[in-house]
């Protein structure tokens, strides 16, 4: 049986992210590990292709049946 570590505490798990400053000196890293792009509209835009993608796969899939 494996366990998992006990939640302790209702704190804010936002408590524990970067802000201000230190945000600012580290987010490019932080977007690149965890591959996303740097530029806002380039990461929107990217998410618009991926919803438009998908949608069309359900709708294609819905006239199938």
């Amino acid at each position: 049986m494996s366990t998992l570590p006990a939640v302790t505490g209702g704190g804010d798990p936002r408590a524990r992210l970067l802000q201000g400053a230190d945000w600012q000196a580290n987010r490019i890293k932080v977007y690149r590990s965890l591959g996303h792009p740097t530029d806002p509209q380039e990461a929107i835009k990217s998410l618009g292709h991926q919803l438009d993608s998908r949608y069309r796969q359900v709708a294609a899939r819905l006239c199938e049946k």
